[in-house]
């Protein structure tokens, strides 16, 4: 084994709710404990966030998000058991997860939301809870809750904990592709080298989802004189 340091670009981060089906292109399958009001599990995952849509007066419009129109989800039970399941495909790491309220009303009913990931179906399975919302606050209605949630699952659960209606007007879910990123090299150390970091740029990494810096000097045996370090 050679020791060295490897060189790359930061891990992509993609919606992995968007990237189910052979070309992972499509949609994850969205299911509920229940269904009430037409407000079926795949409105969680159907892309509508902020957008408007036409009145019906010149220059009136209505959110995206307003229950009417068909956008959110609606459980039939409010005994502190429901849960939105998605079915991300395959087994992801993942980052964060975003979750939309309902732009008309009831900021309440997120406020007690629990994540959990999995590799199994069945809802707690040797399941991880990586988020759990503890805001009490009162919010707008046009809210959304954004947990970080670092866990590697097949499947995630939108928990209520509380006795309110589970409504999910748009969730996405932010995680990190596993695979070495193009252009990886890894330089071999040189034992009669001694290492001389000239400067770090930025001085302090505040990139989201991870910390990028630039270190310049002399640290291999070749022309290098910066790498970019992602961590």
């Amino acid at each position: 084994h050679q020791a060295g340091v490897g060189v790359s670009a930061r891990h992509r981060l993609f919606d992995a709710a968007q990237a189910c089906g052979e070309n992972g292109n499509e949609t994850c399958a969205a299911t509920a404990s229940t269904e009430e009001h037409g407000g079926v599990a795949s409105r969680a995952v159907d892309g509508k966030t902020y957008s408007y849509l036409p009145g019906d007066l010149p220059g009136r419009y209505f959110h995206q998000r307003y229950y009417d129109l068909n956008s959110c989800t609606h459980d039939s039970e409010e005994d502190g058991k429901q849960w939105l399941q998605l079915d991300l495909g395959v087994a992801r790491q993942l980052v964060a997860v975003t979750i939309w309220n309902r732009a008309d009303c009831c900021t309440e009913r997120i406020r007690s939301l629990e994540i959990w990931v999995s590799d199994h179906p069945t809802v707690y399975d040797n399941a991880t809870m990586c988020a759990k919302n503890t805001d009490i606050q009162d919010h707008t209605a046009d809210w959304k809750w954004e947990a970080a949630c670092i866990a590697e699952g097949r499947y995630l659960w939108v928990h209520q904990s509380n006795p309110e209606a589970l409504t999910v007007c748009e969730m996405t879910v932010t995680a990190r592709d596993p695979s070495t990123p193009t252009g990886t090299t890894f330089f071999r150390a040189r034992r009669d080298l001694a290492p001389v970091v000239a400067r770090v740029d930025p001085a302090r990494g505040t990139t989201a989802g991870g910390s990028d810096v630039t270190v310049h000097g002399s640290m291999f045996p070749s022309d290098v004189g910066s790498v970019n370090v992602s961590f």
